[in-house]
């Protein structure tokens, strides 16, 4: 939030800040798709017990 706040100080081309964005959530998101699997059945282990 504070990289997108100082960059949008520097200019106002909202073009250049969604592709800044964009460059920022994109690998978040590609790591999840990988693990995604991994995620689900680490929460769905932790709700059974015995």
């Amino acid at each position: 939030m504070v990289g997108v706040q100082y960059f949008q100080q520097m200019t106002t081309s909202w073009g250049q800040i969604m592709a800044y964005s964009s460059l920022i959530t994109v690998p978040i998101i590609i790591v999840f798709v990988l693990f995604q699997k991994q995620f689900v059945n680490s929460i769905a282990s932790s709700g059974i017990k015995g």
